[in-house]
């Protein structure tokens, strides 16, 4: 008898995927030597001590041929190596002092580096790359590294840009292409666009970019380990005096979790570690700030980061994705599952997008009172909810009467909540 999936249980919307869902790369033939599978038969990675930093691994046609396909899996649930370092070393034998900046990685996704080498290079290239071709630079950013940190802030002749190429048919692009539709193929179909969702509202997407930018700053910190852990111990007591926190779980003293690209319950848990450990997460960045011991660039990331946190937006929109997430992801969990018993399933997603509809329709209110709260309590401003909302993007003749209620409960509140429920509807509808 034929085992039923959970989408057997549904009518699937009509829907047109874009061509990065649908596009099939013919040009990496040990993509193809896996058939489609189910979500729950998905080939389980095996928990091999590979070495991250690229600087030091080796590369993928150095593995026997029929274990590179794992070891690509490995990597892309991994993601890009890219360790927060104090000061990054100076390129050596240069004439002009430079060295790798922190905030690249924002601005090029894809890039890695190594402190072994103390060098660059490039994640998509690295696992999907063919042999170097023995013309000059075409193996930089996969084997050797990239360090001519001069010809990185050059505008157009960028040397991050030329080595991404203008042609959708550069050796970049192509192994972007591969990386995409392997990634794609590994998470949950569900969960993989519940993330790319949660993102489509600018304003969220802005906010994880953060949020992951602190978490990486404050894991690099290993010395302020005992600061971080003693601030949460001491906001965990003072729950439990005011009878706000169970007994039973005032030992769960966490640390940080990093997201991971394709897993939406790690990106759940870095939320929930996040507003947990957030007096701590203060406390550290104010540390990190004024040491005097630390560099400019150092001291000036952890001040921005200060700012950031100890903003209204990055409360508000904390407090919305922690609503959404706990909401969702006990499905994304039951969908994992390898023994999946579709009937729950599909009243598991009817209860989901119950729920969903019920955050958006009655889930301002109380949300605003839990925001609130918190902001008084780590002493983060809060803005005036009647005055005007001044869209900076806007020129003045163009701008409306939007009041900042508008903007945090129309633009950011429902918008979050409905981008979850359009990718639920598509691909389950009743």
């Amino acid at each position: 008898m034929k085992r039923k999936t959970i989408e057997s249980f549904f009518n699937k919307a009509d829907q047109h995927p874009s061509s990065q869902e649908t596009s099939q790369v013919q040009d990496s033939p040990e993509q193809n030597e896996m058939p489609a599978q189910e979500p729950s038969q998905q080939p389980k990675i095996e928990s091999i001590a590979y070495e991250r930093d690229p600087g030091k691994r080796p590369q993928i046609d150095e593995h026997p041929p029929n274990r590179r396909d794992q070891v690509r899996r490995f990597y892309i649930s991994k993601g890009p190596f890219q360790p927060y370092m104090d000061e990054y070393p100076y390129a050596a034998n240069a004439n002009h002092r430079r060295r790798f900046q922190y905030h690249w990685f924002k601005k090029f996704p894809w890039l890695e580096f190594s402190p072994t080498s103390e060098r660059a290079y490039c994640f998509p290239c690295f696992l999907f790359s063919t042999k170097p071709q023995g013309r000059c630079g075409s193996d930089t950013f996969t084997v050797k590294g990239f360090q001519n940190w001069k010809k990185v802030n050059n505008g157009k002749d960028c040397a991050f840009l030329t080595h991404m190429g203008q042609a959708s048919t550069s050796a970049h692009s192509f192994a972007m292409l591969c990386y995409d539709n392997l990634k794609n193929s590994m998470g949950h179909p569900l969960q993989l666009a519940l993330i790319a969702a949660s993102r489509e509202v600018g304003d969220v997407h802005n906010f994880f970019q953060d949020a992951i930018f602190i978490i990486n700053i404050i894991s690099g910190y290993t010395e302020y380990k005992d600061e971080l852990l003693a601030k949460q111990a001491e906001e965990i007591s003072r729950e439990v005096d005011l009878g706000e926190l169970d007994t039973r779980r005032a030992n769960q003293i966490g640390a940080f979790q990093k997201p991971e690209d394709i897993k939406w319950s790690s990106h759940y848990k870095s939320i929930h570690s996040l507003e947990k450990m957030f007096g701590g997460t203060v406390s550290v960045l104010r540390t990190l700030a004024r040491d005097c011991l630390l560099s400019y660039h150092s001291r000036g990331d952890a001040g921005g980061c200060l700012k950031k946190l100890l903003s209204f937006d990055f409360v508000f929109i904390l407090h919305i994705m922690k609503e959404i997430m706990m909401i969702t992801d006990l499905l994304c969990h039951t969908l994992q599952q390898n023994s999946l018993d579709a009937l729950n399933a599909a009243h598991l997603v009817s209860t989901t997008k119950q729920l969903l509809q019920k955050l958006r329709d009655n889930g301002w209110e109380p949300l605003m009172e839990q925001v609130t709260s918190f902001c008084l309590e780590h002493e983060v401003e809060l803005p005036n909810m009647n005055s005007m909302y001044v869209d900076l993007t806007k020129s003045r003749d163009k701008r409306d009467n939007t009041t900042m209620e508008d903007h945090y409960r129309v633009d950011i509140f429902t918008s979050a909540v409905d981008q979850q429920l359009e990718q639920l509807n598509a691909r389950y509808s009743n």
